[in-house]
C-alpha cells in the first residue's frame, strides 16, 4: 500500500507508467469550465480530486471530457449536515478499463475506489486505488511490479 501526497505522479509499473494528477480544489462547481479546458491540454492517466462540492446537479460531461471515465462520491449534505464542501472525485482514461469497487455501507464516508485491470498494465495483478476525504487526501494504491 502506498500513500502519494499532493501534484503529478508518475507511477512506474514493468513497462507501464501511469501519470496521476491530484488536488484539492476547494469546489469545482464554479470551475467545470476551467477544470475541463484544463484537462484538455494534458494528458493524465488519472485524476484525483478531493473537496470537489459537487452535487446532482452536476453531471460528468460538464467536467470531464470523452477520454475520461468519472467515479464521483458527492458528499450528503442532509446526512452530513452541511451547505456545502466535500467530495471526492477520480476521473481515469477509459482505455485503462476502470472499474468501480463497490464498498459496504461507508454510512456518509465520501470514498471512491476502483480497479484496473492487470491487462490494461502489462502487469501480474490488477491496480486498485482508493481516495477519500479522511485520509489526509492522499491516494492509496496497491499494485503489483512484475511484468507478464
Amino acid at each position: 500500500m502506498y500513500a502519494y501526497p499532493l501534484g503529478v505522479i508518475c507511477l512506474v509499473m514493468a513497462n507501464k507508467s501511469l501519470s496521476i494528477y491530484y488536488q484539492n480544489v476547494r469546489g469545482l462547481r464554479t470551475k467545470c469550465a476551467a477544470f475541463q479546458l484544463n484537462l484538455l491540454s494534458n494528458n493524465y492517466d488519472i485524476v484525483v480530486i478531493t473537496e470537489t462540492w459537487l452535487c446532482d446537479g452536476i453531471f460528468d460531461r460538464e467536467i470531464a471530457d470523452d477520454r475520461y471515465v468519472v467515479f464521483r462520491q458527492d458528499r450528503n449534505l442532509t446526512l452530513a449536515n452541511k451547505k456545502t464542501g466535500g467530495g471526492v472525485m477520480m476521473l481515469v482514461r477509459r482505455e485503462l478499463g476502470a472499474l468501480s469497487v463497490a464498498v459496504d455501507d461507508y454510512s456518509g464516508f465520501e470514498v471512491v475506489i476502483i480497479t484496473i485491470p492487470a491487462r490494461a498494465l502489462a502487469a501480474t495483478a490488477d491496480l486498485q486505488f482508493s481516495v477519500d476525504k479522511y485520509n489526509k487526501g492522499k491516494i492509496q494504491s496497491t499494485y503489483a511490479m512484475e511484468k507478464i
